[in-house]
């Protein structure tokens, strides 16, 4: 260790040692059941450019986990309050997904919720946003393949979520009786292990995420470098799982959680596999399940929907109404990607799926708009995107290969 960086440790640790953070020594994950110290937490709550409809603010307060990085260390939230709701609020607490370089998302998701009287507080989580050394960086450095890194960084987003329920336990006009996660991908993954560790959330909806932490860094396109790090250096699926057990949300899960969850899924999902997603739901027995005929990323053409639905179920919820979910939310699948065929060659692709035979699909039936005109491709698929198959063209019927995903 430079004696730069352990001069910084040494300050770090006399302004926070009232705090009673958690070690972050090599070898050793948190405990994410044990809840933080409650005691001498410097909340600092700023004011925000707020609107006619609401009131925003921005609280900073140490993070329960110390890591080697300063900025890492400071959590800030966002809280969006209604103006003239009834008081007290109930309150949700937005986790955004990886990756993510502002939360416009979150945003407008607290716009919808706002008004319906929901308070929301937005969670910057570990190593994103202002959390991280960059904005062009953000996520990318909780990405080191190191097992127990990896496990300790979702203790520490865990255990920010948990402090940052202990902040709106101290705001009068919050009803922390009612408590909902809410999260996108990664952080739907860690709204649903927040729900299942602290029984102060009383509701949870997860969007576009699943379970088996491991298997999903090992299958995901997004974790394709770190999978390759990962094995280079000796690490397989089995001993990654073992690494993840503590802050895995199936450790936690128990069925009874399930009938005040509501999973969001995507059936065409190559970043969290839809067998992921069927884990999460049986191990919680989720009671509402609702399906987006997309990849991964189609829910951003449905997002209007998707807040709807979200501020419906929140609603029930709160109001101790009975929710019925759709089974799906109709929208287009899209495809892009590379076709070849003998009749036009390699080509640029984008269109929509017109038909599908299968659950992931078994084949499915393509218009696709190319370099070389309008084609109909009905393909197999086989792995990693690729599928063989017919491809109808101007030049007539041939053979094709094609690499596409589904938005």
């Amino acid at each position: 260790m430079s004696d730069r960086l352990r001069l910084d440790w040494i300050l770090l640790g006399i302004s926070l040692g009232a705090l009673h953070p958690v070690a972050v020594a090599q070898g050793q994950v948190p405990d994410i059941r044990q809840p933080p110290s409650k005691e001498g937490v410097p909340y600092k709550v700023l004011p925000r450019p707020s609107g006619a409809d609401q009131v925003v603010s921005l609280v900073r307060f140490p993070s329960p986990v110390l890591t080697e990085s300063l900025r890492n260390n400071t959590v800030e939230a966002l809280v969006y309050r209604p103006r003239g709701a009834a008081r007290p609020m109930p309150v949700a607490i937005l986790l955004h997904f990886f990756g993510a370089v502002n939360l416009r998302f979150e945003e407008r998701m607290a716009a919808e919720l706002n008004r319906r009287g929901i308070a929301v507080a937005v969670l910057t989580l570990p190593y994103h946003l202002s959390r991280a050394q960059s904005a062009a960086q953000s996520g990318l450095e909780a990405l080191r393949p190191d097992p127990l890194f990896l496990a300790r960084t979702v203790a520490q987003a865990t255990l920010d979520c948990r402090r940052l329920i202990d902040y709106l336990e101290t705001q009068s006009d919050i009803d922390t009786d009612r408590i909902a996660t809410v999260g996108t991908s990664l952080g739907g993954i860690l709204s649903a292990l927040v729900y299942a560790v602290d029984g102060r959330v009383t509701a949870n909806a997860s969007l576009l995420s699943g379970a088996d932490l491991a298997h999903i860094i090992w299958t995901s396109t997004v974790t394709t470098q770190l999978r390759g790090q990962l094995q280079g250096r000796g690490v397989r699926l089995e001993s990654l799982r073992r690494a993840m057990e503590s802050v895995e949300p199936l450790t936690y899960a128990r069925s009874d959680l399930g009938e005040r969850m509501l999973v969001v899924r995507a059936l065409y999902d190559d970043v969290v596999l839809p067998e992921n997603t069927d884990k999460l739901i049986e191990a919680f027995n989720v009671a509402h399940v609702v399906a987006l005929p997309t990849g991964h990323y189609g829910g951003a053409l449905l997002e209007a929907r998707l807040y709807r639905l979200v501020g419906d179920f929140l609603t029930a919820e709160f109001r101790g109404l009975s929710f019925s979910a759709p089974d799906v939310i109709l929208g287009p699948a899209i495809r892009v990607g590379l076709q070849y065929n003998s009749a036009t060659e390699l080509s640029l692709v984008a269109g929509v799926d017109l038909y599908r035979f299968g659950r992931r699909p078994d084949l499915f039936a393509s218009a696709f708009l190319s370099t070389d005109g309008v084609l109909l491709y009905v393909g197999h698929p086989i792995a990693h995107g690729f599928s063989v198959g017919i491809t109808f063209a101007q030049g007539g019927v041939t053979w094709g290969i094609a690499w596409t995903f589904v938005l």
